[in-house]
């Protein structure tokens, strides 16, 4: 039986959505038109790790994107540098 190793490349997907509408009521105590909220995600992470005895050295690239109807798309980029082994 091979030991268990958590060394090597991955590389992996995801996504989802959302709904929902939203309704406001100011300082003057108006109510806002009710407005969508809905929308999707999506992203993706690449990345290497490498294990020395308990620990795990890795390199992650994480982008994930977001669109709604109730703003513009935001993407986002997130580098995690260093992993412990479970």
């Amino acid at each position: 039986m091979l030991p268990l190793s958590w060394t090597g490349f991955y590389i992996g997907v995801s996504g989802g959505g959302a709904w929902g509408r939203s309704r406001h009521t100011n300082s003057a105590g108006d109510l806002t038109p009710t407005f969508n909220v809905s929308g999707g995600i999506i992203g993706g992470t690449v990345g290497y790790n490498y294990q020395v005895n308990n620990w795990v050295l890795g390199l992650r690239r994480l982008v994930m994107g977001q669109q709604s109807a109730a703003r513009p798309s935001i993407f986002r980029v997130q580098h995690r540098i260093y992993q412990r082994a479970p």
